[in-house]
């Protein structure tokens, strides 16, 4: 493959290099005949003379009506008669709608004749009381139902002539929106009905100019549908708020309306005067050049050439051009400066963007179970409930003796929080169906960030054991790392946790006919922490305790197991009784001594080198209270690369700036023109700092790539301001005219090139997967520092400019000398690409051979995630046999660890061994101390320790990126058959990778090479001598398998 692309450069190589010679040479005739000649262009010119012309601002408005209501039922009701069309004007009180009033036209029929007889009655009362006939109750009740009867005729008669619906105003009718005999229900609608004459138009004004808007000023008012046609009126109210989404203050006016031309709803241009008249030069629409960037005509007038001679030329001036005040571009720069500054002590240190790529791992004990068993009852039931959890990208396990271990991946930027609920949510559902004898499954999260700690601290001591450090550790040194502000939590690796150890006699048990499960039983019923309360009297109360618990190994030693016929037997004649630990099966490591570690993890969102910083400066303190003979170093600290990585970067940043400044000063030759992008570079950077605060990024070495790559990006705006400027200068003008008019030319073409730029990166922000997730704060940081260089060039340079450019420095001194250096390469420039352009073909031809390059270029090239990087560490992946045990393991971790302190590149060695492997690492001296790096060490490493014979070790480097995997290619075999079969075909596999020669490392993660010697019982033997299966399992776990029976108290612990 190599041979083939390097054939491949070199007749690529021939064939441009001789496209390049001909055209050259065609390039050098052109110039020598003179053949490009620019065609003169004809013009035509007008005077233009100065006139006084009102100020006025134009702006857009909205017609309404000054009554405007949609006519609608105030009862329900059937049309009976519509006495109106559509369109058509009507006067005030005229019938628009009669509804159907027959039923309530008898309803007043029956109601008038009840108010009759009512009359009559109480006419008749009247005069029967006033006779003394009947009582003044009778006549009362009387005059009430005449008038219930008055209001209810009343009340029918009002719903008749509501039922009869009117114009409420004199104005034009709309649409008719109801038919004969058609049913409306209360507020149905009938037809608009606007007053067209007069009418309001509402517009909006700044804030900034509401002062001058009162009362009774004059407005002008035109639209596209009415062309020619011109409306005056008068303010009659100003808004007394202020939108504070658009500081707009809306203002109404009144003008007439005669015919009713306007209609509500219509947009139309308002001009209303704000200020007194001002002086200007009227133009014809056809000879101002509209552009984004500001409106131009072209003024004739004497200019002068390079070499000082006076010609009549044009030249370009812009039309409508306000003065920007620079005190007001300071405000806007200081703001960026004082924001990024903030934003810089603000953001966190990391040395990779935080990504979502989380694995949360489930681990169960089950003590003395084999492989099979644990599958079978813990790991099984486990995963059938975890896979139903959302968020899961794929699950893997592992079942090994007496432990249970399944890693489910999450998808990539799921959320944490919500996985681990589920996954814990999942797992207390079958809890009770766990074995018993199996403890708690242990729910742990790790991110693709967080697979190691940020700092390894070691502990060793010669006059110490390991549980007496493990205990020392636990109750001083990690309470105190972990109050330490930013620290998640700090862990004790190979810690020796202090237990009793009970070592049994058999022979002794049997000759006194102590059962193992008696031993059990007795240490589980006898050594019990009560928790009594309190008792109180009538003036006391006293807090109880009892020695129900077993304390000391001579405590446990005096435990009675048995006691038969005035015969007791104590745990200390059947049994070696120690204050030993949890566990013997790991050994810690550093520089060759035993040692216990501490990891220190940092919070996601803390500042990784200010935590770890806090956490050496506690250091001292904490090793003066070390007892003696117990030392504390440093293993592995990984704050230790990015600070070199990020001194680095700012080194490379430091130069990049020198470079850009000396380049810009030899192709500008002005200090004062230097000065410009000089101070744009910096505001630009420390600009784009605040908007990583704004967006929730961090400091890490893909940002600070993102600063030092934009640094060329930042640049070329303000240095493409300072050149206009200084071409408008050379014209004439004066410093603040060229400014202004420099500013106004590149408003559109900075926009444009800005947007362009951000918009090249944005797709790899926006982009899914790994990548995205990991350059998202990189694309986005770039993207950033070109749209703040865009406002820099816009406000700030073209400010300083008018301040610090003057005219006539161009054509002096050196930077004199570098614009004549500059003119004749121009003029060079512009004949060779006259000649050029006579032979498009051959330009043609070599593009089209340079774009096919292109392809066989990517296909050739090499793919990775991202290059190899050196972080000062190199790791060793210990694989040690099946049936190893702890010390046999040792025997050959101390020949790698001799392995490794035999480079004299290595600062510190460190190594956790457990039976069956380990891990370890070569900490590296730093850079600057070394002349190889990390992977020529790697690959140096690679032969001594393969040939170690009775172990494994795999030499790697940390992967240069997060969550991309700890190799290059893994392989998932999903089957629905046994793990046996499973495990034959990945081993193929293996076998097929090694023989094809391309791999230097291939393994399977499903293994059955475990030993293991069944223990076989005679059931009838069993039976005879009254013993069950489960007692004789029991007794044998008990006395072999080194089971847990329960806690006991030591200081407190």
């Amino acid at each position: 493959m190599a041979k083939r692309m390097l054939l491949m450069l070199i007749v690529a190589a021939a064939a441009i290099g001789g496209l390049g010679y001909f055209k050259l040479r065609q390039v050098q005739a052109a110039v020598k005949s003179h053949a490009f000649t620019p065609p003169p262009e004809a013009i035509t010119t007008i005077v233009v003379k100065q006139e006084t012309w009102p100020s006025t601002l134009s702006v857009v408005g909205t017609l309404n009506a000054i009554h405007g209501v949609t006519v609608s039922a105030d009862l329900p009701g059937t049309v009976d008669q519509i006495k109106f069309d559509s369109g058509k004007w009507v006067q005030e009180g005229e019938v628009l709608v009669q509804l159907d009033t027959r039923q309530e036209r008898a309803q007043l029929a029956a109601m008038k004749a009840q108010q009759d007889l009512a009359k009559i009655n109480y006419d008749r009362m009247q005069q029967l009381v006033n006779e003394g006939v009947i009582s003044r109750m009778d006549y009362d009740k009387a005059m009430a139902d005449q008038r219930q009867t008055e209001a209810n005729t009343a009340e029918i008669k009002a719903a008749i002539d509501r039922k009869t619906i009117r114009a409420p105003f004199s104005g034009a009718l709309g649409i008719r929106q109801v038919n004969l005999g058609q049913y409306l229900a209360a507020g149905s609608p009938i037809v608009p009905l606007q007053s067209l004459d007069p009418i309001y138009v509402n517009f909006n004004v700044p804030q900034q100019i509401v002062g001058r808007m009162q009362a009774g000023r004059n407005v002008r008012i035109s639209s596209d549908n009415l062309p020619g046609t011109t409306f005056t009126g008068l303010v009659n109210a100003v808004d007394s708020v202020v939108d504070q989404s658009t500081r707009n203050v809306q203002v109404q006016a009144t003008l007439a309306n005669p015919g009713g031309k306007l209609r509500p709803g219509m947009f139309v241009q308002v001009e209303v005067g704000v200020g007194e008249q001002r002086t200007v030069f009227p133009l014809p629409a056809s000879a101002i050049s509209y552009a984004p960037f500001g409106d131009s005509v072209f003024v004739l007038s004497d200019l002068k050439s390079p070499t000082g001679e006076t010609y009549r030329g044009v030249r370009q001036q812009f039309v409508k051009v306000e003065g920007a005040r620079g005190d007001q571009v300071g405000v806007i720069s200081v703001v960026i400066l004082i924001a990024g500054l903030q934003a810089i002590r603000s953001l966190s240190v990391r040395q990779y963007p935080r990504s979502d790529i989380a694995v949360v791992q489930v681990s169960t004990v089950y003590v003395g179970a084999n492989a099979d068993l644990v599958r079978g009852f813990i790991t099984t039931p486990l995963e059938r409930v975890i896979a139903s959890a959302d968020g899961i990208d794929y699950m893997e396990s592992s079942s090994a003796q007496g432990v249970s271990t399944i890693t489910v991946h999450l998808k990539l930027n799921y959320d944490t929080n919500a996985a681990l609920t589920q996954v814990q949510a999942k797992v207390a559902q079958v809890r009770n169906d766990l074995p018993p004898e199996a403890e708690a499954p242990v729910i742990d999260l790790q991110t693709a960030d967080t697979q190691f700690a940020s700092m390894y601290l070691g502990f060793s001591s010669s006059d110490l054991d390991q549980n007496q450090i493990t205990d020392y550790l636990t109750r001083v040194v990690q309470p105190k790392l972990s109050a330490i502000n930013g620290v998640q939590r700090a862990d004790i690796l190979g810690k020796r946790t202090f237990a009793m150890r009970v070592w049994l006699k058999p022979e002794k048990m049997a000759a006194l006919g102590i059962t193992p499960s008696a031993v059990h039983d007795a240490l589980a019923n006898n050594n019990y922490l009560s928790a009594l309360g309190r008792t109180k009297g009538s003036m006391v109360s006293v807090n109880l305790v009892a020695n129900t618990d077993l304390r000391t190994a001579e405590e446990f030693r005096q435990l009675v197991v048995k006691q038969d016929k005035g015969t007791i037997v104590r745990l200390g004649e059947i049994a070696d009784v120690v204050l030993g630990a949890e566990t013997y099966d790991e050994d810690v490591r550093f520089n060759g001594e035993s040692a216990t570690f501490m990891g220190v993890w940092v919070l996601p969102t803390a500042n990784s080198l200010e935590v770890i910083k806090n956490v050496r400066d506690a250091i001292p303190g904490i090793r003066a209270q070390l007892p003696v003979g117990m030392k504390v170093g440093i293993p592995y600290d990984s704050t230790a690369y990015i600070q070199d990585a990020i001194r680095e970067v700012l080194s490379t940043l430091t130069e990049t700036l020198l470079i850009v400044v000396v380049v810009i000063f030899l192709f500008l030759g002005s200090f004062r023109s230097v000065l410009i992008p000089v101070i744009a570079i910096p505001v630009s950077l420390i600009g784009a700092v605040f908007l990583m605060l704004v967006a929730g990024f961090t400091i890490n070495l893909l940002t600070l790539l993102a600063i030092v790559l934009s640094v060329g990006l930042v640049v070329d705006d303000a240095i493409v301001m300072v050149e206009n400027v200084e071409r408008h200068l050379h014209e004439g003008k004066t410093p603040f005219r060229a400014a202004i008019d420099a500013a106004r030319e590149l408003v559109g073409p900075i926009i444009a090139m800005t947007v362009t730029l951000a918009a090249v990166y944005a797709p790899v922000g926006i982009q899914g997967g790994l990548t995205g997730a990991l350059f998202r704060e990189f694309a986005f940081t770039l993207a950033g520092a070109v749209i703040i260089s865009g406002i820099v060039a816009l406000t700030l340079s073209p400010m300083m400019g008018s301040k610090l450019l003057r005219t006539g420095d161009t054509e002096r001194g050196f930077a004199g000398w570098i614009n004549r250096r500059f003119e004749s390469v121009r003029r060079l420039y512009e004949r060779a690409l006259a000649s050029t352009l006579r032979y498009r073909p051959v330009v043609f031809g070599v593009w089209v051979i340079v774009a096919l390059l292109v392809v066989p270029f990517y296909i050739f090239s090499q793919r990775e995630l991202a290059p190899a990087e050196d972080q000062g560490v190199v790791f060793g992946v210990l694989q040690a046999s099946p049936n190893s045990t702890l010390d046999q393991t040792k025997l050959f971790a101390s020949q790698v660890y001799d392995v490794y302190h035999a480079f004299p590149e290595a600062e510190s060695i460190f190594q956790i061994t457990d039976p069956t492997g380990g891990f370890g690492g070569m900490v590296t001296k730093p850079w600057s101390e070394r002349h190889k790096t990390a992977q020529q060490l790697l690959i140096q490493s690679t032969g001594p320790l393969s040939k170690i014979a009775g172990v494994r070790v795999i030499p790697l480097t940390p992967p240069p990126l997060p969550g991309g995997g700890n190799f290059p290619v893994d392989f998932v075999i999903a089957s629905a058959a046994e793990p046996q079969q499973l495990a034959q075909f990945a081993n193929e596999l293996v076998k097929r990778a090694f023989q094809s020669g391309m791999f230097i490392y291939a393994d399977s993660d499903l293994k059955f090479d475990q030993p293991q010697a069944e223990v076989v019982f005679d059931r009838d033997k069993l039976r005879s001598q009254g013993v069950d299966l489960s007692q004789a399992g029991k007794d044998l776990s008990t006395l072999l398998g080194g089971n847990y029976v329960n806690r006991f108290s030591i200081q407190g612990q």
